[in-house]
């Protein structure tokens, strides 16, 4: 069984999102913009992951995009500055 490229996309954002989540729950009432920022993008990665399209070939590199924006927010939430 060989995987794809969007399944490993897929994957990473999965993980990504979930990370982001667990961050966003402990400093959600600190950096409510970053929060907002977090649930679009969630929102995007999913309706990309979901699409029935690929947007002329720029989906895949969207949703690499999306999930390397949601791994940068993650990090920010991380910071002493977010709690």
């Amino acid at each position: 069984m060989s995987v794809s490229r969007r399944d490993v996309a897929a994957g990473l954002g999965a993980l990504a999102a979930a990370v982001v989540a667990l961050r966003a729950s402990d400093a959600e009432a600190d950096c409510p913009n970053i929060d907002k920022a977090i649930k679009a993008l969630t929102a995007a990665q999913a309706d990309l992951q979901n699409a029935k399209h690929d947007f002329d070939g720029h989906r895949a590199k969207a949703l690499q995009d999306v999930n390397a924006a949601l791994t940068s927010l993650g990090l920010c939430l991380g910071c002493k500055q977010c709690h």
